[in-house]
């Protein structure tokens, strides 16, 4: 976002490129505000001086640009998006100043007529600041939650896949995330192979390799879902689920 234009004279604008910069006429009337001299501070007596003033509007909010302009003023005034301003042509013009919205004095810019060289940025103690826009903060990325290292769910040796048989399974372990981290699982189980699995309620556990055991209580299949679900926006889940295993009928002579 920026803008430029010429000023010539006192009121007078050409080649206008933008909309940032509008010229302001004082509310009794005339062409030019009459400013307190800004360069004259903390004198004995007040003076005055005629001034061509700019609203200037960004994104960035709003100041009031004063030109100390006369009828042979000619000056083209150039402005970005955080109110640098830059001025070029300098014909029968010898200063101006920078105001917030509500005229209090933030710098004033003297001309090579005066400073003998480039444009002069002339700023006061405790004066304040040009408006700026806030940079765009960059969101920190969540740390990738993932399966540690041969850390899947699985089942042990030994489980006896039977009606009545209690099994025992190994929870999974993760890496990553943003903290903190719930770390669940919970066994399912379904009548045969192509029915969907009915799973039991989740039971909260912590970031290990873990014993869980269930009681198998009907013909069919029984499979274990480890879970993690971290804190960042939206949640990451990673799931580890064993793979399923056969439920028998028990053996003659198990009581079941």
């Amino acid at each position: 976002m920026s803008d430029s234009l010429v000023l010539t004279g006192v009121k007078n604008i050409k080649k206008h490129t933008g909309k940032e910069m509008v010229r302001l006429t004082p509310t009794g009337g005339g062409d030019v505000f009459r400013l307190k001299e800004w360069w004259n501070q903390g004198g004995s007596h007040t003076t005055y001086t005629d001034a061509t003033l700019f609203k200037v509007t960004t994104a960035a909010g709003t100041v009031k640009l004063a030109v100390a302009s006369n009828t042979s003023t000619n000056l083209r005034i150039d402005v970005d998006g955080n109110f640098d301003f830059k001025f070029y042509t300098f014909d029968e013009v010898h200063r101006a100043a920078l105001y917030t919205d509500d005229l209090q004095l933030i710098e004033q810019y003297v001309f090579p007529a005066i400073s003998g060289g480039k444009t002069m940025v002339v700023t006061y103690p405790g004066a304040p600041s040009r408006p700026s826009v806030m940079p765009e903060v960059e969101p920190v990325p969540c740390p990738v939650l993932e399966l540690a290292p041969n850390g899947g769910s699985n089942w042990i040796g030994g489980n006896v896949y039977e009606v009545g048989q209690t099994v025992t399974a190994k929870t999974a372990a993760f890496v990553g995330g943003k903290e903190p981290v719930t770390y669940q699982y919970r066994f399912g189980t379904r009548p045969d192979s192509g029915s969907p699995w009915v799973p039991e309620a989740w039971i909260q556990t912590t970031n290990l390799k873990n014993s869980v055991t269930y009681v198998l209580t009907a013909v069919g299949q029984v499979n274990m879902q480890s879970q993690a679900v971290d804190s960042c926006d939206p949640a990451v889940t990673v799931d580890s689920i064993t793979g399923p295993r056969n439920i028998v009928a028990a053996s003659a002579g198990s009581g079941y």
